[in-house]
């Protein structure tokens, strides 16, 4: 009990340097992120060494979740992507070991939602909009579950919406960073064999909208 204490109080120190991160951000004039990797890697040091202590504890490991999540908020805002990515996949593969052990405890479901769609966001920094899509909506999935063996708990209902209004964005975005994936493959083939692409089409040739910031683009390497 004494090292859940212990390890809550050191990340809650994490939500003012979040701000300060922030209010830097917005203000150009920030904190180093040596500074901040720094100071990230302390609050590291002390709930790691707690949660070893007590391997296994669900609470101590729910505190390292909470961490690493929270990790991936600093390390994003300050343009760190790798270590973003980083602290997002470890805290995923913190809270998967929660729901291994316990699959139905409401302590490892809200670590599992919480740390999917956190890489979920770091996905969409890496323009992997349907890799997000696939982390979103495996959060909603576990969200309900958390909803289902808490059907009274408010926080757990707010866990829920926040998964769904990230997959509602996901599957928004997700289509049109297909499409740009498409435009860029077409662009890098000749125009004869793109004109056969076309013709191929199961719409017999006819061009979408979606296809004519591609067509104007070749149009100008080209004569149609």
């Amino acid at each position: 009990q004494q090292n859940f204490v212990a390890a809550t109080h050191a990340v809650d120190g994490l939500d003012s340097l979040i701000w300060n991160i922030n209010q830097g951000a917005q203000n150009v004039v920030g904190m180093r992120l040596d500074t901040i990797r720094g100071t990230l890697e302390q609050i590291r040091v002390t709930v790691d060494t707690l949660a070893t202590s007590t391997p296994g504890d669900l609470n101590l490991m729910g505190v390292q979740a909470a961490m690493l999540s929270n990790f991936v908020d600093a390390y994003l805002t300050s343009a760190a992507f790798k270590d973003a990515q980083a602290a997002a996949e470890e805290g995923l593969q913190v809270s998967r070991s929660m729901t291994t052990s316990s699959r139905n405890d409401p302590r490892a479901l809200k670590s599992l939602v919480v740390s999917l769609y956190k890489r979920g966001d770091v996905r969409k920094e890496a323009n992997d909009l349907l890799g997000r899509t696939a982390d979103c909506q495996e959060a909603v999935v576990t969200a309900r579950r958390l909803v289902e063996a808490l059907p009274d708990d408010a926080a757990a209902r707010r866990t829920l919406w926040v998964s769904m209004m990230k997959l509602a964005e996901a599957q928004l975005l997700a289509p049109l960073c297909d499409q740009r994936s498409t435009h860029s493959r077409l662009l890098r083939l000749s125009p004869r064999t793109f004109w056969t692409k076309i013709r191929e089409t199961p719409s017999g040739g006819a061009i979408s909208p979606s296809l004519s910031l591609t067509v104007a683009t070749l149009g100008q390497r080209t004569e149609i």
